[in-house]
């Protein structure tokens, strides 16, 4: 399970590479400055494949938010993770305690609706 802001990871080369490294070699590791973040993030570049239309959206987000494409790609790994992490502790919870009842979901509902935080206008046509 995923626990933390960032995890160290390794910097590569071609001649250096080797994609099973379990553990870090902190000679290995390089520290990447860019314009987006204001300190050093130990990272590892990769290549990955979007769909045109996610693609565009993230850029435009990225533009939105003054940030690097990579930079909000990696904000948005880490929120994703964060609700990951949230929903894999949610069912563990359940697994013990079994599901809430109706009455403890409408409650929950009631506290995040006073919040003005919930599933958007469509929860409160319904």
């Amino acid at each position: 399970m995923w626990r933390g802001p960032v995890q160290p990871v390794i910097g590569h080369t071609s001649s250096n590479y080797r994609p099973h490294d379990a553990t870090p070699d902190p000679r290995r590791l390089r520290a990447v400055r860019t314009w987006c973040y204001h300190f050093d993030v130990p990272a590892r570049k990769l290549s990955i494949a979007l769909e045109e239309p996610v693609l565009l959206a993230a850029r435009q987000a990225a533009q939105r938010r003054g940030m690097s494409l990579s930079a909000w790609l990696n904000q948005a790994s880490v929120n994703a993770l964060a609700v990951e992490d949230g929903l894999v502790g949610v069912a563990e919870w359940e697994a013990e305690h079994g599901p809430p009842s109706a009455d403890a979901l409408a409650a929950a509902d009631a506290v995040l609706d006073a919040a003005s935080i919930g599933r958007g206008r469509e929860h409160h046509a319904a």
